[in-house]
C-alpha cells in the first residue's frame, strides 16, 4: 500500500472512531454506563447456610468484572457479612446492614449509621424475651446475642461465645441497637404481628419494623427509624457520590419490598410468597437476573 493511501485511509478511521465517541457521549454521556444490583442474602443467596448455587457467585464476579457495582443489602451485621463461613467467596463493594442502619463500602468505610437508643431496645426486649414461642436476637454492631427458650449465647466471628449471667445483664451493657429481631419459635405469625403492632403504637418514633416470613424463620425486625433497605439504596448512592445508570434490586421477602419498589427494576423468586412476587420479577437463581441486567 502507497504511504498516500495510507495515511487517507488512517486518516477514514480516526474520523470514524472520533464520530463514535462524540455520538456515545451524546447519547451516554463521557462516563461508562454502570449498574448496581443490591442483592439480599439469607432466602436469595442462601439457604440455611448453604448457597443456593454456585453459580450466583460467578455471576456476581462477573458483573463486577464488567465495571459494575455489587451491594450486599441484608438484615445481617458486618460480621455476618464478612465472617460467611463457606467455601464460596462472596465479593462486593458496598454493604446496606441491619436494614439499611448500617452503610459501609468492602474496606468497611462507614457512610451512614442510625441506632436505637439502647433504653428503648432493652424495654422492648424485656417485654417479650421470656414470652412462651419467641426468641430474641439483638446487635450493636460488636456483640450479637440471642436469648431462646432459657438459653443465653452470643456469636463471634468464628462461633458461639460462652457468656454468663442474665440476659437482663446482658443487654444492659449496651448503649445502642442497629437491629433486634424478635422471632416466633413455632412460626406464629399472627403473634409476629401483634407484637408489631404494640410496639409500633409506644416505640414508633424510634423504630421501624419488617415482619419476615420464610421457610426459615417468622420473625419482626426492628430498626432504628426512617431506615429500610429501600432507603439504603438512595442513601449509598447519594453519600458514596456513585453514578450509576440502572438501579437493580433482589431479594425474597417483605423487608426486601422496600427495595423491590425502589429499584429501576426489582426481582423476587418463584419459591416467594405470592405478596413478594406482586414487586418484582420473578426467576428461580440470582444469576438468571445478573444475566439479564447485563444484556440490557
Amino acid at each position: 500500500m502507497e504511504k498516500k493511501a495510507f495515511v487517507e485511509l488512517f486518516s477514514y478511521f480516526g474520523i470514524y472512531f472520533l464520530l463514535n465517541d462524540i455520538f456515545y457521549i451524546m447519547l451516554y454521556g463521557d462516563e461508562k454506563m454502570t449498574k448496581i444490583l443490591f442483592c439480599d442474602m439469607d432466602g436469595t443467596l442462601y439457604n440455611h447456610g448453604s448457597v443456593y448455587s454456585k453459580k450466583d457467585f460467578e455471576a456476581i464476579r462477573k458483573f463486577r468484572a464488567a465495571g459494575n457495582i455489587f451491594a450486599v443489602c441484608t438484615g445481617r451485621n458486618k460480621m455476618g457479612v464478612t465472617h460467611l463461613g463457606n467455601d464460596e467467596p462472596l465479593e462486593y463493594d458496598y454493604m446496606c446492614l441491619c436494614n439499611g442502619a448500617l452503610i459501609m463500602d468492602n474496606k468497611e468505610h462507614t457512610y451512614f449509621e442510625k441506632v436505637i437508643p439502647g433504653n428503648i431496645g432493652n424495654e422492648i426486649m424485656l417485654k417479650y424475651y421470656d414470652k412462651d414461642n419467641v426468641s430474641v436476637y439483638c446487635t450493636d454492631g460488636e456483640r450479637n446475642i440471642q436469648y431462646k427458650e432459657d438459653i443465653l449465647g452470643e456469636f463471634g466471628p468464628t462461633g458461639p461465645i460462652d457468656i454468663n449471667g442474665t440476659f437482663e445483664e446482658q443487654i444492659n451493657t449496651c448503649s445502642k441497637y442497629f437491629l433486634i429481631a424478635l422471632d416466633s419459635i413455632h412460626r406464629d405469625f399472627d403473634l409476629i404481628t401483634s407484637m408489631q403492632t404494640e410496639i409500633a403504637a409506644k416505640y414508633g418514633q424510634y423504630v421501624e419494623m419488617f415482619p419476615n416470613k420464610s421457610a426459615a424463620w417468622c420473625c419482626v425486625d426492628i430498626v432504628p427509624s426512617d431506615c429500610s433497605k429501600g432507603q439504603s439504596i438512595q442513601r449509598l448512592i447519594d453519600l458514596a457520590g456513585l453514578e450509576v445508570d440502572g438501579i437493580y434490586a433482589i431479594g425474597d421477602s417483605y423487608n426486601d419490598i422496600s427495595m423491590l419498589d425502589v429499584a429501576d427494576q426489582g426481582y423476587t423468586f418463584n419459591r416467594a410468597d405470592d405478596v413478594i412476587k406482586t414487586h418484582g420479577k420473578c426467576v428461580d437463581f440470582v444469576y438468571e437476573a445478573i444475566e439479564e441486567i447485563m444484556s440490557k
